[in-house]
């Protein structure tokens, strides 16, 4: 059987630059029937409250260390802090405002580069408890499936959600 494996996943999935080599190399040299693993995968987005990690990054800023008020400097410290992605946080089940959604999917045997280069998601949120929305926290999943029926069984499936 032919197959392509490849670890192409990168931050919010696919801002990795493999992702567009695997594709080449998928339509020309993947035989008809070949897999390419993994071979589905899903990108899940969810508001997110984390006030722990929040709070480890800015109340420094909101203290008197030494006897130093360092208040003046917490308006520009939040706007660095949060004015780009966090790659470090590791989120807790316990920090979920609500139901993650997927907001991309793709299928690996059919997903083109252009398809990857806009992607445009209406989504909406029923928050479910109570806390300040920090912002919002992501994770993928991918499937390793696509055998042919001789070697048919349920996808294995690898998620780097907090669960």
């Amino acid at each position: 059987m032919d197959m392509i494996i490849s670890e192409w996943m990168g931050t919010l999935l696919i801002f990795e630059a493999m992702i567009e080599s695997v594709l080449k190399a998928r339509d020309k040299w993947l035989q008809p029937g070949g897999v390419v693993w993994p071979s589905h995968s899903q990108l899940l987005l969810v508001p997110v409250m984390a006030q722990q990690f929040h709070e480890s990054k800015l109340g420094f800023w909101s203290s008197s260390p030494f006897g130093i008020d360092m208040g003046c400097l917490l308006a520009k410290a939040t706007d660095t802090f949060t004015s780009r992605p966090i790659h470090d946080h590791v989120i807790d089940t316990a920090e979920l405002l609500a139901k993650p959604l997927k907001i991309v999917e793709l299928d690996m045997s059919s997903v083109q580069v252009a398809d990857l280069e806009t992607i445009e998601r209406a989504f909406q949120f029923s928050i479910e408890r109570k806390g300040v929305m920090h912002g919002f926290g992501s994770w993928f999943d991918v499937q390793f499936g696509g055998l042919p029926v001789e070697h048919d069984s349920a996808p294995v499936e690898l998620s780097t959600g907090p669960d």
